[in-house]
């Protein structure tokens, strides 16, 4: 029996197929006309996409320099990838929406929206001329690049805050 299964099925949803059941039994014990299957759809989990509802979540690594600056870079869908803007000054965890790039809702048809949260990537190792650049941008910042050093941890920051 092939059961079509419909774009934008969730896990877990059914999909009743009438007249594919069992046959039921009539009131004088002979067999009664056929009920409907319920077949219960599993969706298997994406490589690179969470859902929620009819919207995709992704997690999108980025750049640092992208992620200070400002780019166009390409955010996978589920049709091939896109371009799409990440504003100068963007932060680890920033949401870039993409519309109608989710999954079609069962009822209307109307596609969710692809929401990429962007992972800024530091790099682990740098050349001698990235470091160079790197040291020169933390004598213009306003803090000293060796305070969290320093700093109090996010449990002492708690204790404070609450006055313990």
């Amino acid at each position: 029996l092939s059961v079509k299964i419909p774009p934008g099925i969730d896990d877990g949803q059914a999909i009743r197929v009438s007249g594919e059941g069992e046959p039921g039994v009539g009131p004088d014990g002979t067999a009664g006309p056929r009920g409907d299957l319920h077949v219960v759809v599993r969706v298997e989990e994406h490589d690179l996409f969470d859902r929620q509802d009819d919207h995709l979540i992704l997690k999108m690594p980025v750049g640092f320099a992208q992620a200070a600056l400002g780019a166009t870079v390409a955010v996978p869908t589920l049709d091939g990838d896109t371009a799409n803007e990440i504003k100068p000054g963007s932060q680890h965890g920033d949401l870039v929406r993409v519309k109608s790039e989710g999954l079609p809702n069962l009822r209307t048809g109307r596609r969710g929206d692809l929401v990429a949260v962007l992972m800024i990537e530091v790099p682990k190792k740098l050349n001698a001329r990235q470091r160079e650049i790197l040291e020169e941008f933390a004598e213009t910042e306003d803090h000293d690049a060796n305070r969290m050093a320093h700093s109090k941890g996010f449990w002492d920051k708690i204790k404070t805050y609450l006055g313990s």
